[in-house]
């Protein structure tokens, strides 16, 4: 949805995270036990390790880095290409034999997938990423964009769309690559791997890339992991774990279906060919830890575990907590929805002694905010109790502090009814606000209240808001799509009866690209060609799509406005939910605004928008003087490509559409829009045009070159003000500067009328800033039930497209 790279939006909730003291921290530990960690002067319980089985504290891996050590140095300095130290050869034979498969020990498991993907994927082959595998098998895919391979992004999971891609694909394609995790690392939820395989035995063309970083070691027979623990190694399937976690040491592990494919790869894998080695130390803790997994041993370390993850899970089943994942895994996940309990109910637990991580966006939806956790060999059954009292005691109140409901937590991650109905009358915490709100469905129902208010003007006022009902009013859910809105007007009033807030609000069918970067927009227009239902995401936003201003008032001289606006954001919150909202959207603030701020720290990413432009006191506008006060190079522009052409320009006003003009202007339109690249829209209806300006809301200015029409620009004058709201340019004109005569001759038409403001709207700022306007700065805030659409988005390529021989999207 965004211009912003997603990298921009992480910083935005990773940099207020580590501002609040959860992120970025370091310990003062001089020795460390595995169980205790000192952060900021405080003595923690250490809740975040992944060395699951404790194997990092165990005497005889320690003891074989310090031997390793004596033996080899502290570096063995050579490419593997070139030279590999002898502890290679016996690791990857110790580790050969437990997998009862070829194998190669890699750096890591991040450069396990970068010497392994562009090596197995051939061109023609299809890449399937599950939405939640992790971002290094994400960012080693992008290398094989550049090679021009096609990849899709499934949601979670979601057999069913594997499958008929599989059948769609099976006869154009070479192999179809399903990209997974086998332990989920936010949440600890297991891939249906049963059901993979069988995927695999069904369907020869398919093939499974999977990823068993957080399952190796602590389950599956002699710590195989979650994946191979007590099945075969299948013919189609390439793994990779990670040694770096329950292990206890480090590096990476590929284990492959055959010597051919461990040959290729070891010959070709970049990372093998241009990386560093493990160095002697931990690959002499990797033997000993290798020697451990083959022996009985592994089995009571595990066991040990499996207590312990067991007893956690009864203690949170008892106290009715969001266990998200519920599954046999070391990882716990609370889940508490908004950022900002998060941060909330993570700060108590440190403040308790119990170091515990947050689960934030990027890597889960900000909706899906939760407390992640894990459990260790090192940590105590005390230790477990007392941190799930904990959570059980800061739970609702951190919830109820940032008024975050548990119906609004247990919807999120769509718990099981049994266990929501439980949860939510268990914490029934939220305190209600006194203040009344009510909602609205239609601007005759509080024209009087909304007339008063002097920012709603332009599309934003009374009469253009009672066209668009007009236009694009339904009454039931079931009917909403891009051109089908449902309205909402919002009002909130403290006991006397006075208006804190106003708020306009539509329910709506956009394009998820709709304020993405043109290549983006460009892409999933493409996709939407072939299917239209793709990157169409259901919004409950401020304002609405065609609407552009001011969209909430809020009384800033009231006592209660910070009352009243977080009352809006709670019920704005229930209603995206209830409307199944995949997008929530406030639009058109200042930049610097402190609502912005406020609404920010509650949970809503901050995404720039297009400029909004405006001209001032016009009536000296085009004179000398005027010319004279704008900037050298806009005077240049002026009178290079505008003063020479407006000769040859004249402008009509239409005071009724007929037939034959609504053809003629809905054609300009269509124009105009397929050129517009900054805002990626949906077409407006036919009747909008007509309606607009024969029922006497708008106005229409047809624009003439040498008496041929070309261009038509739909205004409305509200108080002393002109808005221009709709514009249609026939391409064929723009070269004799059409778009910038629709600039120069509104402006003139504002002067003429004796107004004294002209509204030019979002994008073509550079046009707009030439003819004199001032550019203001505007954002949105959004939040989002999934990421699901936004990740798919930014991943598409060119490739997808390109792929020589194969379909196109």
């Amino acid at each position: 949805m965004a211009k912003q790279s997603v990298t921009d939006l992480t910083d935005q909730i990773l940099t207020l995270a580590k501002e609040k003291g959860i992120l970025q921290l370091s310990i003062e530990d001089n020795q460390l036990d595995g169980r205790l960690i000192h952060i900021n002067h405080k003595e923690m319980i250490n809740f975040g390790s992944c060395s699951y089985l404790g194997l990092e504290r165990d005497e005889r891996v320690i003891q074989g880095c310090v031997d390793a050590t004596y033996q080899y140095g502290t570096q063995f300095s050579s490419s593997r290409a070139y030279l590999s130290s002898a502890q290679y050869t016996e690791l990857e034979t110790l580790l050969s034999q437990l997998f009862s498969a070829p194998v190669i020990v890699t750096a890591t498991t991040t450069l396990a997938h970068i010497s392994a993907l562009p090596v197995i994927i051939k061109p023609g082959d299809l890449i399937v990423l599950d939405h939640q595998v992790h971002a290094s098998v994400q960012s080693a895919c992008k290398l094989l964009k550049a090679q021009g391979e096609r990849i899709e992004m499934i949601r979670h999971n979601d057999l069913d769309h594997l499958e008929r891609l599989i059948r769609k694909h099976r006869q154009t394609r070479g192999k179809i690559w399903y990209c997974i995790d086998g332990v989920y690392s936010m949440y600890g939820d297991l891939a249906p791997i049963d059901e993979l395989y069988e995927l695999m035995d069904k369907y020869p063309e398919f093939y499974l890339y999977a990823d068993d970083a957080h399952g190796m070691s602590w389950c599956g027979q002699g710590g195989k992991g979650s994946i191979r623990g007590h099945r075969e190694h299948h013919p189609q399937m390439v793994l990779t774990v990670s040694l770096n976690k329950a292990f206890g040491c480090a590096g990476g592990l590929l284990i492959l279906p055959n010597r051919e494919m461990q040959r290729k790869i070891r010959t070709c894998g970049g990372s093998l060919l241009f990386s560093g080695p493990i160095q002697p130390p931990l690959l002499g803790a990797a033997i000993a830890s290798a020697k451990i997994h083959l022996s009985s041993d592994i089995n009571e370390l595990q066991d040990n575990l499996r207590e312990r993850i067991s007893y956690c899970r009864q203690l949170l089943q008892k106290s009715n907590l969001p266990d998200v994942a519920n599954s046999d895994a070391p990882v716990f996940y609370i889940g508490v929805g908004e950022p900002n309990a998060g941060f909330n109910l993570v700060k108590r637990l440190h403040n308790d002694g119990f170091y515990v991580n947050i689960g934030l966006f990027p890597a889960v939806p900000l909706s899906n905010t939760g407390v992640r956790f894990t459990i260790t060999n090192h940590i105590t059954y005390g230790d477990i109790e007392r941190l799930v009292s904990r959570i059980t005691h800061h739970y609702p109140l951190a919830l109820a502090e940032e008024n975050v409901t548990s119906e609004a937590v247990s919807n999120a991650f769509k718990l099981p009814e049994p266990r929501k109905s439980e949860f939510i009358k268990s914490y029934p915490y939220i305190q209600e606000s006194k203040l009344q709100f009510n909602v609205a469905y239609s601007i005759q129902d509080i024209k009087e209240k909304w007339e008063k208010i002097p920012v709603f003007k332009g599309t934003t006022g009374v009469s253009n808001l009672t066209l668009l009902e007009n236009v694009f009013s339904v009454t039931k859910q079931q009917d909403i799509d891009h051109n089908h809105w449902l309205f909402q007007y919002i009002t909130i009033k403290d006991n006397q009866g006075h208006t804190i807030l106003l708020a306009f609000m539509t329910v709506c069918d956009i394009k998820t690209d709709m304020f993405a970067r043109p290549e983006l927009s460009e892409l999933a227009n493409r996709q939407r060609q072939e299917d239209p239902s793709t990157f169409i995401s259901r919004c409950l936003m401020l304002g609405s799509p065609i609407t552009e201003g001011t969209h909430m008032y809020l009384d800033e001289n009231h006592l209660q406005q910070k009352e009243a606006l977080n009352l809006f954001l709670k019920q704005i919150k229930y209603m995206q939910m209830k409307f199944r909202a995949e997008i929530l959207t406030l639009r058109d603030f200042p930049k610097d605004s402190w609502i912005v701020k406020h609404i920010a720290n509650t949970g809503f990413l901050v995404e720039k928008l297009p400029d909004t432009h405006y001209l001032e006191n016009i009536d000296d506008f085009a004179t000398t003087e005027y010319l004279s006060s704008l900037k050298r190079d806009y005077r240049k522009h002026w009178k290079k490509n505008i003063l020479p052409y407006l000769n040859d320009y004249s402008l009509y006003e239409i005071p009724k559409i007929e037939q034959s003009k609504l053809d003629l202007f809905f054609d300009m339109y269509l124009e105009q829009q397929q050129n517009a690249k900054e805002i990626s829209s949906f077409t407006l209806p036919r009747e909008l045009l007509s309606a607009s300006v024969n029922e006497g809301y708008w106005s229409c200015l047809e624009l003439r070159y040498k008496n041929n029409p070309a261009a038509c620009m739909f205004v409305q004058a509200s108080g002393e003000e002109l808005f221009c709201i709709l514009l249609g340019v026939r391409s064929k004109y723009r070269e004799t500067g059409a778009f910038r005569a629709c600039l120069y001759f509104s402006a003139k038409h504002a002067q003429n009328m004796g107004l004294k403001k002209v509204h030019y709207g979002l994008t073509a700022s550079l046009e707009k800033k030439r003819m004199g306007a001032v550019a203001v700065p505007i954002v949105a805030l959004f939040r989002t039930t999934s990421n699901y659409q936004m990740e798919t988005l930014e991943s598409l390529s060119k490739s997808n497209f390109t792929h020589s021989g194969t379909a196109t999207c």
